[in-house]
Parts: structure tokens; C-alpha cells; sequence
């Protein structure tokens, strides 16, 4: 979601414009209010940006939810997206491993959006940062995996609560969540 928009980054690497009726799986919404900014400029990584962003969460407070927006000119972007799943539903390690595709973007302007979640909520969502990234023009985008920044200012907000709304269907009622699915998820963030 970006400037009140959702957009969808499809299998093929397009963006598409989603209705206001389209539903997901799964996702984390929030209305950016900027606590304060950073000049992330010249990180060379997404390692090193995600260096500079944990040493501000350091700062001030690895307990909180953070969103974060970062808005520039990145001179490599790379980034992946997954072809949509059909009943009975694969594993995310299993349709990542068979239907997701991968983009190299070089010298272009976009927007990455991000959230942050603490250690002790890695049993509702995955702990740490999650990057989704839009070029300027909603032409590509996708799950971010390396990034480099040229020239970028990351915009954070930190979130003291949260509102979270569960399915109540029969097949959620039904399913057993206590299986450990953290190597999966980490295998799905970090595509290692």
C-alpha cells in the first residue's frame, strides 16, 4: 500500500492497481505518521540499510512496530514476486519454490515500504524488516531481496499498537498453527 493505493506486484513483475473488494491472505496496513526521517543515501546493501535502520530502532526501542517508507533513486534493485495459488493451497516454500520469478532493476526511482517487528512477536509475523518495493511510475515492483541506494530518505514511524482481524472461517478454525514454520519464513524473506 502506498499514498492510500494498494498495488499488487504480479508473477510477471508488473504492478497492478488493486480494487478496493480485492482481498489478500495475509497483510500489515498501517498510516505512515513520520516520527522522523534518515538520509539512508549511499547505502551500498540491503544489509547496510538495514544496519541504519536497526541502529535508530536501537535508539528508540527494539519493542515497537515500525513502518518505514524510503523514497529515492536506488542504483540496484532487486526483487521478486510469485505467481498467484490456487486450492489446495502449497506451503510458501513450495510456491516460491515453484513459481516465483526475480527482477534486476538498475538506476531507478521508487519507493520501498516496510515494516519492522519485534523479536517477541516472531510467532505472529516475521520478526524484523520486511520490504516491499514500487518504481516511480507503478510499472514494476516486488518482495525486496538486495537493494543499493543512491540517493533516498527513509521516513519512519513508530507504532505503539495494533488491530489485528482474524478470518473465522472453517478452515482457519481448522488448521494447526503450532507447527514451527521459522526456517520456512526466514527461507521466504531472505530467498537463502
Amino acid at each position: 500500500m502506498l499514498d492510500g493505493q494498494v498495488w499488487q506486484a504480479a508473477g510477471d513483475g508488473s504492478v497492478n492497481l488493486m480494487e478496493d473488494t480485492a482481498t489478500i491472505p495475509y497483510g500489515n496496513v498501517t498510516f505512515l505518521d513520520s516520527d522522523e526521517t534518515l538520509d539512508v543515501s549511499g547505502a551500498e546493501s540491503f544489509e547496510a540499510l538495514l544496519e541504519q535502520l536497526d541502529g535508530r530502532v536501537t535508539e528508540l526501542g527494539i519493542n515497537n512496530f515500525y513502518a518505514v517508507r524510503i523514497d529515492g533513486t536506488f542504483d540496484k534493485m532487486n526483487v521478486r514476486s510469485e505467481y498467484k495459488q490456487e486450492e489446495p493451497y502449497p506451503t510458501i516454500v513450495d510456491a516460491l519454490a515453484a513459481d516465483q520469478t526475480f527482477f534486476d532493476l538498475e538506476k531507478v526511482d521508487g519507493s520501498m515500504v516496510g515494516v519492522y517487528c519485534p523479536p517477541y512477536m516472531a510467532s505472529l509475523n516475521s520478526a524484523g524488516w520486511h520490504f516491499h518495493f514500487v518504481t516511480a511510475d507503478h510499472k514494476q515492483g516486488g518482495h525486496v531481496l538486495d537493494c543499493a541506494v543512491g540517493k533516498a530518505t527513509a521516513t519512519i514511524d513508530q507504532t505503539k499498537e495494533f488491530d489485528l482481524a482474524l478470518p473465522g472461517s472453517q478452515k482457519f478454525e481448522g488448521t494447526d498453527f503450532t507447527v514451527d514454520r521459522s526456517a520456512d519464513v526466514k527461507k521466504a524473506e531472505t530467498n537463502e
